[in-house]
Protein backbone atom coordinates (compact mmCIF):
# COMPACT_ATOMS: atom_id res chain seq x y z
CA UNK A 1 0.00 0.00 0.00
CA UNK A 2 1.87 2.99 -1.12
CA UNK A 3 1.18 6.38 0.83
CA UNK A 4 1.54 6.86 4.59
CA UNK A 5 -1.05 6.22 6.67
CA UNK A 6 -3.00 8.94 8.76
CA UNK A 7 -2.02 9.64 12.28
CA UNK A 8 -4.52 11.25 14.87
CA UNK A 9 -3.93 14.33 16.32
CA UNK A 10 -6.87 14.62 18.68
CA UNK A 11 -6.81 13.47 21.56
CA UNK A 12 -3.22 13.81 22.63
CA UNK A 13 -1.70 11.06 23.57
CA UNK A 14 -1.79 9.94 26.46
CA UNK A 15 -4.44 12.43 28.14
CA UNK A 16 -7.33 11.69 29.89
CA UNK A 17 -10.77 13.15 28.92
CA UNK A 18 -13.21 14.09 31.96
CA UNK A 19 -16.94 14.52 31.27
CA UNK A 20 -19.21 15.58 34.53
CA UNK A 21 -21.40 13.27 36.13
CA UNK A 22 -24.70 13.84 34.59
CA UNK A 23 -23.19 15.81 31.95
CA UNK A 24 -22.04 12.89 30.24
CA UNK A 25 -24.29 13.21 26.62
CA UNK A 26 -22.67 16.91 26.47
CA UNK A 27 -19.38 16.39 26.76
CA UNK A 28 -17.62 15.97 23.02
CA UNK A 29 -13.75 15.19 22.06
CA UNK A 30 -12.55 16.77 19.28
CA UNK A 31 -11.09 14.02 16.85
CA UNK A 32 -8.81 15.10 14.20
CA UNK A 33 -6.25 13.38 12.07
CA UNK A 34 -3.35 14.33 9.47
CA UNK A 35 -3.80 12.30 5.78
CA UNK A 36 -2.08 11.75 2.99
CA UNK A 37 -2.48 14.15 0.31
CA UNK A 38 -4.19 11.04 -1.81
CA UNK A 39 -6.76 10.25 1.17
CA UNK A 40 -10.11 11.66 0.54
CA UNK A 41 -11.63 10.64 3.47
CA UNK A 42 -11.05 9.04 7.29
CA UNK A 43 -13.29 6.93 9.04
CA UNK A 44 -13.15 7.10 12.51
CA UNK A 45 -14.07 3.97 15.67
CA UNK A 46 -14.18 3.75 19.13
CA UNK A 47 -13.39 -0.03 19.76
CA UNK A 48 -14.66 -1.84 17.19
CA UNK A 49 -17.93 0.77 17.03
CA UNK A 50 -18.43 3.61 13.86
CA UNK A 51 -18.34 7.29 15.16
CA UNK A 52 -18.76 9.02 11.82
CA UNK A 53 -16.42 10.19 8.75
CA UNK A 54 -14.80 13.28 8.50
CA UNK A 55 -12.37 15.30 5.78
CA UNK A 56 -8.68 14.95 6.38
CA UNK A 57 -7.18 18.25 7.84
CA UNK A 58 -11.51 18.89 9.46
CA UNK A 59 -12.37 18.02 12.70
CA UNK A 60 -15.06 15.36 14.03
CA UNK A 61 -16.34 15.75 17.48
CA UNK A 62 -17.93 12.34 19.43
CA UNK A 63 -20.10 12.13 22.76
CA UNK A 64 -18.83 9.37 24.42
CA UNK A 65 -21.74 7.73 25.93
CA UNK A 66 -19.95 5.89 29.35
CA UNK A 67 -16.61 6.62 30.77
CA UNK A 68 -13.60 4.22 30.13
CA UNK A 69 -10.56 2.70 28.46
CA UNK A 70 -11.19 2.86 24.21
CA UNK A 71 -9.32 2.15 21.38
CA UNK A 72 -9.88 4.29 18.75
CA UNK A 73 -8.67 4.22 15.53
CA UNK A 74 -8.87 6.70 12.04
CA UNK A 75 -8.48 4.77 8.82
CA UNK A 76 -8.54 6.10 5.23
CA UNK A 77 -10.58 5.86 2.29
CA UNK A 78 -6.98 3.34 1.01
CA UNK A 79 -7.25 1.45 4.22
CA UNK A 80 -4.14 2.92 5.90
CA UNK A 81 -5.07 3.45 9.72
CA UNK A 82 -3.96 5.14 13.13
CA UNK A 83 -4.80 3.45 16.34
CA UNK A 84 -4.95 5.85 19.62
CA UNK A 85 -6.06 4.52 23.16
CA UNK A 86 -8.29 7.02 24.80
CA UNK A 87 -9.53 7.01 28.47
CA UNK A 88 -12.64 8.75 29.47
CA UNK A 89 -13.38 9.83 33.23
CA UNK A 90 -16.63 10.67 34.87
CA UNK A 91 -15.87 14.04 37.26
CA UNK A 92 -18.41 14.93 40.05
Amino acid sequence: MAGQAPRITSPLLGAVYSLRVGQQMQGEIALSATADADARALYWFADRSYIGRSLPGHTLFWRPRVAGDYTLRVVDNHGRADVRALRVALVH
